[in-house]
């Protein structure tokens, strides 16, 4: 999940694409509480630094699921994970 932010675009088109499948092939993951808290996580700390374009913030913290994103300064690189997911 975390890899879907990684600053290579290849290596997060290819975490992207094994996330997807994995969900696919065992839909039933997504009653698992914790994976469903991350990826919902996941999501909210990407929609905060898609919302505010001038953020000098690169680094995000979950303290709900202790999920760290680092992500580059490039304000579209959210916007196309966002899209991907």
């Amino acid at each position: 999940l975390v890899a879907c932010t990684h600053h290579i675009t290849r290596a997060r088109d290819v975490a992207a694409e094994y996330l997807f499948n994995l969900i696919m092939s065992f839909s039933s993951l997504m009653c698992d509480l914790q994976l469903l808290y991350a990826i919902l996580d996941f999501l909210t700390l990407l929609h905060h630094e898609f919302t505010d374009e001038y953020s000098t913030m690169y680094n995000f913290h979950s303290e709900c699921t202790g999920i760290m994103l680092q992500l580059t300064d490039n304000y579209k690189v959210p916007n196309n994970i966002l899209g991907k997911l």
